[in-house]
């Protein structure tokens, strides 16, 4: 416990300075729910080619090697046909399910689910028919896919896709089918890429590629997105690595300047590295500074990145993840967390300073939306570009996400969130009606069907409120978002064994007395209020412990408090109380596996309550809290005396000196003042002997000695 103490003492203060940029094209009102549903749905009825494919995925797909017959599955498919790609249909099965969750016409949330449903099923039949290890095929050319390539992205792509549609249609196949591509994504080290260019390209070859930030990007995606519904860690340990990798990238100050001449860094990630060698075993590299492409920022892919990073911060919202160092920077945790916020602005601020404000009379009607291409340079022609005028469908769905994540971190100023609210009004309002301006429709299609899938999930909310609640309190809501913990590795479970209620509980199995095991969750807190943390616990052996604890923005432990389980065939109530000190900006949940013990334990139905503070005109004799026994030596009975300042509930045991209960003295309901419990140990050896009072406001642990 000494340890844990200390690991939150001395964590440091963090600040996040990064501010978001002014609108240059301010909006006011934005597109309106009603407004998102039609330009979703026009684009659904015009722009989004998704057929039936059964028949025709090797004829009109060139899918020729994959060896399982398309008239063998099951299940009706779709597939988008203008885009043999993939990732295009994941895009889409992802948009669909998506808006699923927030159309309220439930003709086209029925069409919306099919759609998902049936393009779900052709991303499933590829994954079975390229060997079912959780790999997606990748293109070897613009016509035929060969089941023995596989990569992060299309792999990502999918996952994303199975994950939109778990939320959505709850079907546990989407969710085994996200675990098969995180898997793959662990097993396969995303970076370097290897790109395989067809045959018929002369000159090119194999090439590896460590900046294809897209792509690494969506891996990181993917990942969080396991993580936040398994509480697998080591999606999390993965995902963080990618991440810190990309926030490396991005500038590309650690290696090297890469900018045209007298530009500076923007927050931007260029999109593209080569490099012939090979990354040393267990390293995983940033970018070669004598890369043969150079900085060529494309909205498209840092959209993406900035999707990845989103996610992460999105799937650790609720959590502090104590102890955590990463690999490349070895700084904590909070440290860490900190230069994400950072980094997600900075990319937000790279969008905002590309909306465009041109008088050029071929861009006044797109005025609002995003330039495809920031001034960039390519090594290898040796050309300078002062940019593309052409205009972007990417944006809107990356700004809501980031806006949405950002809300929850507590960093935004009042400037802050009513700039990214105009943004989002800005781009809303000006794409509206936007379906062709030199937009390719192989990519375009999929990226409008999620900005306005995005809008919708906005516009439903019933408030934008940075505010986290304590979700999923019983472990068995589909979107898992408590932090599993294990100091030592392993030892945290969620298991359908001893649930209270529904179907789950967290079991906490420590096996070793110098680790620690334990489940927590963050919320929302306000100094001043008195908060009430209650859960059950059916412990096996030994003692676990219920905590309450209080941070400040900055992650940095104020106080805490906590009560004891003990071994206990049946369910038991545990209850902990505190005021939230000065300062508080998060409260913490806990269910924790002491150091020092080993032990073994289930605990359910997690709630956390505000405590209204009662007032009273009654003149009360003032009575501190107090706990003594006497005899002390004692053969074979002692009295063990307690005092409470007001009724409250109490439970007092007696412990052996290797923490076996060995007494039950009270437990129930004790009027305000003193009380007396004789204890008697004639049935007992000689020892020590501890003992243990618990009330909702106080715990206490007293030692006395047996001599006989």
């Amino acid at each position: 416990m000494k340890r844990f103490i200390i690991l939150f003492l001395i964590t440091l203060s963090y600040t996040y300075p990064q501010t978001i940029h002014s609108i240059p094209v301010p909006g006011s009102l934005g597109a309106s729910l009603t407004q998102a549903s039609s330009e979703f749905n026009y684009i659904r009825t015009n722009m989004s080619y998704l057929t039936w494919t059964a028949q025709n995925l090797t004829s009109t797909f060139h899918y020729e090697s994959l060896p399982l017959p398309p008239t063998a599955w099951p299940l009706s498919m779709l597939v988008v046909n203008n885009s043999r790609r993939p990732n295009g249909t994941a895009e889409e099965v992802r948009a669909y399910a998506i808006a699923f969750r927030f159309e309220t016409n439930s003709t086209l949330k029925t069409i919306y689910e099919t759609r998902a449903k049936q393009g779900a099923e052709f991303l499933l039949w590829l994954m079975t028919a390229a060997g079912n290890d959780g790999g997606i095929p990748d293109l070897i050319d613009d016509y035929t896919i060969d089941v023995s390539i596989k990569g992060p992205h299309h792999t990502a792509a999918a996952g994303c896709a199975f994950y939109e549609c778990y939320l959505s249609f709850g079907d546990a196949k989407y969710r085994t089918a996200l675990e098969n591509t995180a898997n793959w994504e662990i097993s396969h080290s995303c970076y370097p890429f290897t790109y395989y260019f067809p045959p018929s390209r002369s000159g090119e070859g194999t090439k590896k590629y460590y900046g294809r930030v897209n792509h690494q990007a969506r891996a990181l995606e993917n990942l969080s997105n396991a993580y936040k519904i398994t509480g697998n860690q080591l999606y999390l340990n993965r995902a963080i690595q990618i991440a810190e990798e990309l926030i490396a990238w991005q500038d590309q100050n650690q290696v090297g300047n890469c900018w045209p001449s007298g530009s500076i860094p923007d927050g931007s990630w260029w999109w593209e590295n080569r490099d012939p060698n090979p990354i040393p075993s267990g390293v995983d590299s940033s970018p070669n500074p004598g890369a043969t492409l150079a900085a060529e920022r494309k909205i498209d892919y840092h959209c993406l990145t900035l999707d990845g990073l989103v996610a992460l911060l999105e799937s650790t919202q609720q959590q502090v993840l104590p102890g955590t160092t990463t690999i490349r920077n070895n700084v904590s945790f909070a440290s860490f967390k900190s230069n994400l916020i950072s980094s997600i602005k900075k990319a937000i601020n790279y969008i905002i300073d590309n909306q465009e404000i041109t008088n050029n009379s071929s861009l006044n009607q797109y005025r609002g939306l995003i330039q495809s291409y920031k001034l960039h340079s390519h090594a290898v022609w040796n050309t300078l570009y002062s940019g593309y005028n052409n205009s972007a469908p990417h944006g809107l769905f990356s700004i809501i996400n980031s806006y949405l994540s950002l809300l929850k971190t507590n960093t935004l100023s009042t400037d802050d969130r009513n700039r990214l609210e105009s943004l989002i009004n800005s781009v809303s309002e000006t794409l509206i009606g936007k379906y062709s301006f030199n937009w390719g429709w192989e990519e375009t299609t999929p990226i409008l069907l999620l900005d306005w899938a995005k809008m919708m999930n906005y516009r439903s909310l019933s408030s934008i409120s940075p505010t986290l609640t304590l979700n999923n309190p019983s472990f068995e809501e589909r979107n898992t978002i408590w932090e599993l913990w294990s100091w030592n590795g392993g030892g945290v479970t969620i298991s359908n064994s001893y649930a209270r209620t529904g179907s789950n509980s967290v079991r906490l199995l420590d096996n070793d007395p110098h680790a620690g095991m334990w489940a927590e969750q963050m919320t929302t807190a306000t100094a001043g209020t008195t908060y009430k943390a209650e859960a059950y616990a059916r412990i096996i052996n030994s003692r676990q412990s219920l905590y309450l604890l209080f941070y400040d923005q900055n992650f940095n432990l104020l106080d805490f408090n906590y009560s004891h389980a003990y071994a206990n065939s049946a369910w038991e109530k545990i209850t902990v109380q505190m005021t939230a000190p000065t300062n508080t900006t998060y409260a913490v949940v806990k269910a924790h596996a002491d150091w020092y013990w080993t032990s073994d334990g289930y605990w359910d139905d997690f709630s956390l309550t505000t405590v209204l503070q009662k007032q009273s005109s009654e003149i009360q004799i003032p009575i501190s809290f107090s706990l003594q026994n006497y005899p002390n030596p004692f053969n074979p009975t002692t009295k063990i005396g307690f005092s409470l300042p007001q009724k409250d509930h109490v439970q007092l045991k007696v412990f052996d000196s290797i923490g076996r209960e060995v007494a039950s003295l009270a437990n129930g309901i004790f009027e305000p003042g003193k009380h007396e419990i004789e204890f008697n140990a004639v049935n007992l050896p000689s020892g020590v002997y501890f003992y243990n009072i618990i009330t909702s406001h106080n715990l206490a642990t007293k030692k006395m000695l047996l001599i006989k």
